[in-house]
């Protein structure tokens, strides 16, 4: 008799996502819906905790209600590193941080986003179908996210509560930031970009118009010049990675011609708006403005923000100054913290503290850069890892969901195309055995393998 080959054990089969328990089902409606959330941040509870983060820990309960007594998926080793690494540098910085309170709270947040956050996007989307439906609705969540904007253009900004339009003419959406707003905004629109680049059916290709219209606008009327940048990085890497043929350049074409007329018309009726080339000129220092709009130019005040980072990372290379907000200020006039993530980082944090958020970016980038080689999906969210690590360069992102989230999708894309390699092998083995010894039960055992063999092929 044949020995029959397995799928490795932390891998389980493609069928069994549609044999899940019914609270592994209900955790992934709720890690759904987190997802979705997640760039609603003026949607808060009473404590002020969003909803997306207060539906992402449901979703964690509940996953790890579903695992008593089995196991869904390991958890990778150098995960337990880095949130290892985040729980020393979170102990070692409290004694000099401002709030030992709010050092530790912070602490918490990096662990589950470090560690906690993919192990659940593993677990709960084994497959290619889970995946892409996690990402149409985080999407889409970001989509209506921008959407806000609009809803500030029609009714001001009090429609939004805790939302402001600045006397530049840059609002803040649904995130009460115009900061959050363009990291969202342009993330949603490089894994849009991607989408359009690839295979899809009609309602697909309509969803990822509409979504990346909304994003569009909302990167535009946000006035975030770090989203432009990480926007327009990741629609490089798609151009180098995938090309565009001529059809879909004209869809781009397209949906660009309405955003541009959409923000023209707004940006024309609100006081003191600066066109998107404007912002970009007065962001990088090229141009000169009215002494009112001189404090408006953010190049030299970041440039400063990170020497600052960089001289106390130096005088307290291992201990931080803290993780909370209040400990992370560099710049005591303007109350800005250091505006790149890994300087931020290692000044609030220290050594340990960058090398546990860089083991699980690090994984990131390397194994969605070889799972993209073969998989438009794999490639839509790499080239949103792209954005959300050029905007986290100008911006401090280590907390923010946003950033974490690209790097957790990318990590489970990972997971579902090695499953399905596995997979694919395993019922090759299997036919192969089959053939090698005919039978009629073994005849109809491989006609039954044959469409899991070719499925797995196309993960």
């Amino acid at each position: 008799m044949q020995p029959r080959t397995a799928t490795p054990r932390h891998l389980p089969p493609l069928a069994a996502a549609h044999q899940d328990p019914d609270l592994v089902r209900l955790s992934r409606g709720l890690f759904n819906a987190g997802l979705f959330m997640s760039s609603l941040l003026a949607f808060r509870s009473a404590g002020g905790v969003t909803i997306g983060d207060l539906l992402l820990l449901a979703s964690t309960g509940t996953l790890l209600m579903s695992t008593v007594g089995r196991r869904v998926v390991d958890s990778t080793p150098k995960l337990h590193v880095a949130v290892a690494l985040v729980l020393i540098a979170g102990v070692a910085s409290a004694g000099r941080s401002l709030s030992e309170p709010s050092d530790l709270a912070v602490m918490l947040r990096l662990v589950f986003l470090v560690g906690i956050l993919p192990w659940q996007a593993r677990a709960l989307l084994p497959d290619r179908q889970l995946l892409t439906r996690a990402a149409q609705w985080w999407v889409a969540g970001a989509a209506v996210c921008a959407a806000g904007t609009l809803l500030q253009a029609r009714f001001g900004a009090g429609i939004i509560p805790g939302a402001a339009v600045t006397s530049s003419g840059r609002f803040s959406g649904l995130t009460q930031t115009v900061s959050d707003t363009g990291g969202i905004t342009a993330v949603a629109i490089a894994f849009c970009l991607g989408g359009l680049t690839a295979r899809a059916t009609r309602s697909q290709r309509w969803f990822t118009m509409a979504c990346l219209g909304l994003s569009g606008i909302g990167l535009l009327l946000s006035g975030s010049v770090s989203g432009l940048l990480a926007a327009a990085c990741a629609g490089i890497f798609l151009l180098v990675r995938r090309g565009v043929s001529i059809r879909r350049l004209v869809a781009m074409a397209v949906v660009a011609l309405v955003v541009l007329q959409v923000v023209g018309t707004i940006q024309h009726k609100t006081t003191g708006a600066l066109t998107p080339w404007q912002r970009v000129e007065q962001a990088t220092g090229f141009a000169r403005y009215t002494s009112a709009q001189q404090g408006l130019d953010t190049s030299q005040s970041r440039l400063e923000t990170d020497r600052a980072g960089i001289r106390g990372y130096l005088a307290h290379p291992l201990v931080g100054a803290g993780l909370d907000t209040a400990s992370g200020v560099v710049d005591q006039r303007d109350q800005f913290q250091v505006h790149n993530m890994l300087i931020g980082a290692a000044y609030q944090g220290g050594t340990f503290l960058v090398m546990g958020l860089m083991l699980p970016i690090g994984m990131a980038m390397r194994r969605g850069w070889r799972t993209a080689r073969s998989s438009a999906l794999a490639t839509q969210l790499y080239a949103a890892l792209v954005a959300t690590i050029v905007f986290a360069l100008t911006a401090p992102s280590d907390y923010n969901r946003y950033f974490w989230i690209p790097v957790a999708l990318v990590l489970a894309s990972f997971d579902v195309a090695r499953r399905a390699t596995d997979q694919s092998a395993a019922v090759a083995a299997e036919v192969a055995a089959a053939s090698a010894a005919p039978s009629g039960p073994v005849r109809q055992r491989v006609a039954s393998v044959r469409p899991l063999a070719a499925a797995g092929q196309t993960l």
